[in-house]
């Protein structure tokens, strides 16, 4: 079946993942790809950090023992990954192949809730080019901190609510080409935009609890949506504009039930990780 509209029109390869023998994914938190094209995934199994070749082939696995909640997964522009632990309250920075480098946030002990500063169940990092990069403090704050590459914190914005600059659960973010913030505000179903200095500049709206974002080399915008009263569980394409220009949902791929986190290879194809009842990771190629 080909899903969405041309130019961006997908089908789904069915069991991409090639696991060891006995191995079982689990709970599917987020997925990036590195440099040199791997697609690292993030799971909440026994093996937390794992990896592919682009045909689904397993090169290798480390993290055991290390997360309590695996959530984000980000490579930063050195070629370092950043992943988020969220109900540790750290965002941790490791090589490719699993060393420690940084930990950012202080283990178990979250900050004050809502209005805090970091961290109380973040979700999700993105870099700036620059190597400035953001945090989305999502589940027990309500805000977006902005660091400097050394890992210093610049400043932080936003609060409880559905208004301009106000969030109910902030899940992930993004800079796009333009250098806007792109931020999911999953449960007001809409993501909001902001400059680098947490100034808001707008929104798009009627989203399905966005959970995920990637960019293609292009700028087009992929979304992860966990399915809300406004559609079941998609995924949907945006231009920078705020126009979806491709889609679709369970309801022509009945196996996607929870997508959480997404990403996008050199080629234009999508992986897509989900959560809760979904525990899988899918790869859809794109076709047009």
């Amino acid at each position: 079946m080909t899903l969405g509209a041309r130019p961006y029109a997908y089908r789904r390869v069915e069991g991409w993942a090639q696991l060891p023998r006995w191995w079982e994914l689990g709970e599917v938190a987020d997925v990036a790809i590195s440099p040199e094209g791997l697609v690292y995934v993030f799971c909440r199994g026994a093996h937390p950090v794992l990896v592919f070749e682009q045909d689904g082939r397993f090169v290798s696995a480390w993290g055991e023992g290390q997360f309590r909640n695996p959530h984000g997964i980000t490579f930063a522009p050195d070629g370092t990954l950043y992943l988020v632990d969220r109900d540790s309250h750290l965002v941790l920075q490791y090589t490719p192949d699993g060393r420690l480098l940084k930990t950012i946030g202080n283990r178990d002990q979250p900050s004050p809730t809502l209005f805090g500063r970091p961290f109380n169940m973040p979700a999700k990092v993105a870099f700036a080019p620059s190597g400035h990069f953001f945090v989305a403090d999502g589940y027990g704050n309500r805000r977006v901190h902005k660091f400097a590459p050394d890992g210093t914190l610049l400043l932080s914005w936003g609060e409880p609510g559905n208004g301009p600059g106000q969030f109910v659960l902030v899940h992930s973010l993004i800079v796009d080409p333009r250098g806007r913030v792109l931020v999911c505000d999953r449960e007001n179903d809409r993501i909001q935009i902001f400059d680098q200095e947490g100034q808001f500049l707008g929104q798009w709206t009627g989203l399905r609890r966005p959970a995920g974002l990637a960019l293609d080399a292009k700028g087009t915008l992929f979304v992860a949506e966990l399915g809300s009263r406004n559609g079941p569980p998609r995924v949907s394409i945006w231009s920078l504009e705020g126009q979806c220009v491709s889609a679709w949902d369970n309801r022509q791929v009945p196996e996607m039930l929870a997508p959480h986190g997404i990403a996008v290879d050199a080629q234009g194809d999508i992986y897509l990780a989900e959560v809760l009842q979904g525990r899988r990771i899918h790869k859809f190629v794109r076709v047009s």
